[in-house]
């Protein structure tokens, strides 16, 4: 159930205009912001092979608290994951 949660709103945008409720912030289930984020970052990966891990950084700090759960992606860049 909380895996399929996930896959159901993890186009849910921390800013409130996703889809397919239009559910904000922590309304979001964690792990569907989780898997947005990991979507986000494959996906960076995928269209940008080459880029440099800091054009990532920046990339996901723009997204901080418009898609993304800011938290989150401060969590991520404090520990070097990316």
């Amino acid at each position: 159930h909380v895996v399929a949660e996930a896959v159901l709103y993890h186009h849910e945008r921390w800013d409130g205009k996703g889809y397919p409720m239009g559910l904000k912030g922590e309304e979001i289930p964690f792990l569907a912001r989780v898997l947005t984020l990991v979507d986000i970052i494959c996906w960076y990966r995928t269209k940008h092979p080459q880029d440099s891990r800091e054009n990532l950084k920046v990339y996901l700090k723009s997204l901080a608290a418009l898609s993304l759960d800011p938290h989150l992606v401060e969590a991520l860049l404090a520990k070097e994951c990316v």
